[in-house]
C-alpha cells in the first residue's frame, strides 16, 4: 500500500507532465531524509 506522500507526489509529476506540460521537475531532498528520498524513488525521480 502507497502512503499519501507517496500518492501525492505521483499524482504531482503526472499532472505537470500531462497537464501542464512541463519538460522536467525537479526535486530537492537532503541525503539524510530517507523517507523523502524513498519517496521520489517511488515516483520515478532521480
Amino acid at each position: 500500500m502507497e502512503g499519501f506522500a507517496t500518492r501525492a507526489a505521483k499524482a504531482s509529476v503526472k499532472y505537470g507532465f500531462e497537464k501542464a506540460n512541463l519538460n522536467r521537475i525537479i526535486a530537492l531532498a537532503l541525503p539524510e531524509n530517507e523517507a523523502s528520498t524513498k519517496v521520489m524513488k517511488k515516483t520515478g525521480l532521480k
